[in-house]
């Protein structure tokens, strides 16, 4: 979680407050900013924002009233937006600032007398997915470079194949055993068309480190804390100074699914090592096991390997999600906890997403954070949220929480792209054949 002011701390925890909300444009050196609903600054531009986040994909809409006639005769379109979540206490503005994204689209919209400017905005893991790899690259069996450096040269576009992109910077925040000793070998390669967040995810999925870009805009790599008692934020429904208060959770058990994962070295390879790992629960009820092999050092980085795995499984598979007001500083990957009263319990995960509302004419609900625990993908029935006029709260479907938090986009699209690729690559990083492989030749 980003660190915040004390007093904005305690202004969102009390709902104490004027809420405040800004977006920064800027292209070289000029600059637009526009705000809502006030604060310090007496202007009320920002009519709404909704602003997704996942480790994967950071988006975002903001509708700006144009009524003073001025961002109908711009064009916004590369600018970078900075959005910021705040609250004005005694005349003074807290504001905390979102990782930078970039206008994609601009929307004019001219009714009922009325003139409203409307910006598409994406981040860096989404342009990330828009990097393609201009040719192939492969690694010979006796390649040492280790899953740190791979992510250094790709983010950094010192790879060859991503030598035409912009050079983002990675930020080491903590490290598992993984990261800087493990060297995927042969058995990573790039095809011509890969995107560079594909690969990032590729080799991020060795290890128990996660990703996410932060308000600098750099890409912060992090070994996740998944248990104990220290947390980055904690909800409560007892409002007291020291909590912040949610509006209503969904908890939620499932499997972990797979449940067991072995890694092994394939079988022409010498000498040859094997591990394991199991999430000993959900096997238990239902055993599924998965199997990975590598180019492995020995047992123990097997061992590693799979159970690097099994925790990023139990992290991602859903578990419930909550929905509160505005948390300027919420992260992806925080852990925290929400306690309820009500039903006397308490949730404990890591943000798997989130997004941020704000809507100045929702009088119940202008300014609030849906969010979940693990892998929205994994979820099954979504939450409750207000429902439509604001009046109360329902149930929803996993399809309305997506519309009504924010049009929070699921990567489908991306998990069918990513299929495709595979069917067409005409080359793959190591055949392992254990039958009779039969080649056709050229004109058969």
């Amino acid at each position: 979680m980003r660190s915040l002011d004390s007093n904005l701390t305690t202004a969102q925890n009390q709902m104490n407050g004027q809420i405040i909300v800004k977006i920064v444009l800027t292209s070289g050196a000029t600059t637009y900013t526009y705000y809502a609903p006030g604060g310090s600054v007496l202007t009320n531009n920002i009519e709404r924002v909704s602003h997704s986040e996942t480790p994967w994909s950071q988006t975002a809409t903001v509708r700006i009233d144009d009524s003073a006639q001025v961002l109908y005769a711009l064009s916004l379109e590369g600018y970078t937006g900075t959005i910021s979540y705040g609250y004005n206490v005694s005349g003074t503005d807290y504001y905390s600032a979102a990782a930078p994204l970039i206008v994609k689209g601009q929307e004019q919209v001219s009714s009922g007398g009325n003139l409203k400017c409307t910006l598409s905005l994406y981040g860096i893991p989404d342009q990330l997915d828009d990097d393609h790899a201009s040719a192939s690259y492969t690694l010979p069996d006796s390649d040492t470079q280790t899953v740190k450096t791979l992510i250094n040269a790709i983010a950094g576009a010192t790879m060859a194949c991503f030598s035409h992109t912009t050079a983002i910077t990675v930020d080491w925040d903590s490290e598992d055993s993984l990261i800087d000793t493990f060297a995927p070998k042969d058995y990573f390669r790039v095809s011509t068309g890969n995107t560079r967040l594909a690969k990032i995810k590729e080799l991020l999925g060795y290890t128990k480190c996660v990703m996410r870009v932060e308000a600098d805009g750099d890409i912060h790599i992090i070994n996740p804390t998944v248990s104990g008692t220290t947390y980055a934020y904690e909800y409560n429904d007892i409002i007291l100074a020291a909590n912040h208060t949610f509006f209503s959770k969904v908890y939620r058990n499932r499997l972990v699914l797979p449940n067991k994962i072995v890694v092994q070295s394939s079988s022409d390879h010498a000498p040859a090592y094997t591990g394991n790992y199991t999430s000993a629960a959900s096997f238990a009820l239902l055993p599924k096991v998965d199997y990975k092999e590598g180019r492995l050092a020995s047992d123990a980085q097997a061992t590693a390997i799979a159970t690097a795995g099994i925790q990023k499984l139990e992290v991602e598979h859903e578990k419930g999600n909550g929905f509160a007001p505005m948390n300027c500083g919420q992260e992806v990957h925080d852990y925290i906890k929400i306690t309820d009263s009500r039903e006397n319990d308490n949730r404990i995960g890591n943000v798997g997403y989130l997004t941020r509302i704000f809507d100045i004419n929702n009088r119940n609900y202008p300014y609030t954070i849906g969010f979940g625990f693990g892998d929205i993908s994994r979820a099954g029935t979504v939450g409750i949220s207000p429902s439509a006029d604001g009046t109360q709260r329902q149930f929803v479907s996993y399809e309305d929480f997506n519309r009504i938090i924010g049009n929070l986009q699921v990567t489908d699209d991306k998990i069918i792209k990513r299929l495709n690729e595979l069917i067409m690559e005409d080359t793959v990083p190591k055949w392992h054949v254990t039958q009779l492989l039969q080649v056709p030749s050229a004109g058969v």
